[in-house]
Formats: structure tokens, C-alpha cells, sequence
């Protein structure tokens, strides 16, 4: 099945899509599988879930969040039960996530349109991260996700896809055709063998329905 790792919904404060959009977006685009991962909240993800199984939806919702730390940058936790507070170290944020049994996965990592981690930060803490995110369609520079793709394959870590999408229409656009799975551990073992697949839109697109739907809110 198709699995896109990374979205948002409306719980995030620079989204606008309402979760019930959400769902018919990722129904539309054939995924199996996809974490909500709004910032600093688990809400979107808690409220997908519900909703799929309320509507009777071919979609397993994982509950994520997309944590703010103090200095550097974003980290994903999967699987989680709680919010993770943001502001926290990146050691911190990682040891949090894990203290709920969730699962470490590092967004755009080498984006230079967002704060990063830096490189010897992530060497650091590589043993701690799960999944690191080498395709994530929502980039403006292609050479970010190689980069994340190097310091994937020079430190063994598992590969992960999200669209990273903040309209409907983003949704699927990066992704990972995966087994099946229905915890933790099944998830990181059907990761290990699965295959990115990139369905790209326009970037330009995205962000100009990002803006009109952000202003159309607002009015």
C-alpha cells in the first residue's frame, strides 16, 4: 500500500484543510496508510483517526506530531499517545517521543528554506532516529532531499517520503509503498523494504492554493 508520511491539517497553524478534506484527498490519491502531522499538536492525527473509522475509510491513520525544539529545526514523532512540547533540546525531543513508545522521524533535514539540525548533531543522535525523511515533495531545491539520501545511506538509517502537503491537492505526492503494518514494529520492518514513489505537482501551484485558501480564512 501507499503510505505518505508527513501532512497537514488545519490543527496546524499555516493549514487551512479541514480533516474531513484531508481524508477524501488521501482516499482520492490511493493511500493505504498517512500520518497527520500537524506542529506541535497530536489533534489533527487523533481527530483523522477518529473520523476514518467513524466514516468506515480504507485508511489507517498514524497520530503524529511535528515538533518545534529550541535551535534546531523540526522533529516528527510517530505513534504518539501525547503532545510533545515544543521549545524542548533536540536530544530532549527525541528522548520524549521515545518515552511514549513513539518513533523518531526527521523531516527535511537538509532544507535551506527551514532551520536544520546541523550535520554534526545528526551524526550525533543518528542511533536515535528511526526514519530519516529523504523525499519530501514539498521542497524548493531537489538537492536537500540527495543530501538527506547521502546521510541516509552513509549511516544505515531507514528511508522515509511525505508530501509535507498543506492543501488537498499535495497530498501523495511523495510517498512509500509499503506491507502492511499495525504497530511500531511492523511499521519500521515494512520500511525497511520500501520503495519511494514520487508523484510530483507544481510547487508554485501548491503554494499559491496554500495562500488563497490562508486569505480566503481570514476575510
Amino acid at each position: 500500500m501507499l503510505a505518505d508520511l508527513h501532512m497537514h491539517s488545519e490543527h496546524s497553524w499555516d493549514c487551512t484543510t479541514p480533516v474531513d478534506e484531508l481524508l477524501d484527498a488521501a482516499v482520492a490519491a490511493g493511500l493505504g496508510a498517512l500520518a497527520v502531522t500537524d506542529h506541535n499538536t497530536i489533534g489533527g492525527g487523533l481527530e483523522a483517526r477518529a473520523r476514518a473509522v467513524e466514516r468506515g475509510l480504507p485508511l489507517q491513520v498514524i497520530v503524529g506530531s511535528e515538533v518545534k525544539t529550541a535551535a534546531d529545526g523540526e522533529v516528527i514523532g510517530l505513534f504518539l499517545h501525547d503532545d510533545v512540547p515544543r521549545g524542548l533540546t533536540f536530544a530532549e525531543t527525541l528522548e520524549r517521543i521515545r518515552a511514549q513508545g513513539g518513533l523518531v522521524y526527521v523531516p527535511h533535514p537538509f532544507d535551506h528554506f527551514h532551520t536544520t539540525p546541523a550535520g554534526a548533531l545528526l551524526e550525533r543522535h543518528a542511533g536515535a532516529i528511526d526514519v530519516l525523511e529523504t523525499a519530501n515533495a514539498r521542497l524548493w531545491l531537489e538537492r536537500d532531499n540527495r543530501a538527506a539520501e547521502r546521510f541516509a545511506g552513509e549511516h544505515g538509517l531507514r528511508r522515509g517520503a511525505g508530501s509535507d502537503a498543506h492543501v488537498p491537492a499535495g497530498i501523495g505526492t511523495g510517498v512509500l509503498r509499503l506491507a502492511p503494518f499495525d504497530d511500531p514494529a511492523s511499521f519500521l520492518r515494512a520500511v525497511d523494504d520500501a520503495e519511494i514513489v514520487r508523484r510530483p505537482r507544481n510547487m508554485l501551484r501548491l503554494q499559491v492554493e496554500k495562500r488563497r485558501r490562508q486569505r480566503r480564512k481570514t476575510s
